[in-house]
């Protein structure tokens, strides 16, 4: 049975098949940047880019950008049949493949918002996410927030019962009064229990989805940020992105 990331390479590389891109000699430059170049200079200091933890990777394709977090990053050049037909073996290759197919599918205007937002964007985007979940879920009051996003989890916990699921042990804990654990150990209970299970994109990156959509339907997930902006709108999921560029 095929993953869900398949299922995406799958659909994309039917897109760029029918688009003749597969046969031209097209180069796909993924970069990793700097935290500063990727979320600027925000008053908060706990981000994941800035504490090292996670690095943006960037894909340029024609005039077009895509970025994907990844615990794994590093430079890569390589023409799109080549990304495409090469087998994915860590996070690495998935981060490459993620962040090609933003950039591609953003130059052929199938999606926008494949750039990571910067400065204190991350704040006002927390702020309209519990705007949204309180229209578009009314009383639903249990959140499972999958990743490490401090300004979710401080907005967040004001107006639900959170509880953060991650894999980086330094986050293990409490953090702004709310409970951060493990996400290899305790997940199933978390995920069960919750309401509303919203996940960082990053779990295509290091394949965590297949565990997690087993316990939730995936179309019942919300997904959050520039990572999941193609995969999104190749499997049909719910995203929310506020600011992204």
């Amino acid at each position: 049975m095929k993953n869900y990331l398949d299922k995406a390479k799958e659909k994309f590389y039917k897109i760029v098949a029918d688009k003749n891109l597969l046969n031209k000699k097209i180069i796909i430059k993924s970069r990793v940047l700097t935290p500063e170049e990727a979320i600027g200079n925000p008053d908060r200091s706990d981000f994941p880019l800035l504490t090292g933890k996670e690095r943006i990777m960037e894909a340029k394709f024609k005039n077009s950008i895509g970025h994907v977090f990844t615990d794994m990053p590093g430079n890569y050049t390589d023409t799109l049949k080549n990304i495409l037909n090469k087998e994915i073996k860590n996070n690495f290759h998935r981060a490459v493949f993620i962040a090609s197919a933003n950039a591609v599918m953003r130059e052929l205007d199938l999606i926008d918002g494949t750039v990571h937002c910067k400065n204190n964007e991350p704040e006002k985007c927390a702020d309209k996410l519990v705007v949204w979940l309180k229209k578009y879920y009314p009383g639903k009051r249990t959140v499972a927030q999958v990743g490490f996003q401090p300004a979710f989890i401080e907005k967040l916990s004001k107006k639900f019962t959170l509880n953060v699921l991650d894999l980086n042990k330094d986050n293990f804990g409490e953090k702004y009064g709310v409970p951060v654990f493990d996400g290899n150990k305790f997940y199933k209970d978390i995920i069960r229990r919750a309401d509303i299970v919203l996940a960082t994109g990053t779990v295509f990156v290091n394949g965590s989805i297949e565990k997690i959509a087993k316990l939730r339907p995936i179309e019942e997930i919300i997904f959050y940020g520039v990572t999941v902006s193609g995969i999104s709108k190749l499997l049909k999921l719910k995203r929310v992105c506020f600011y992204p560029k």
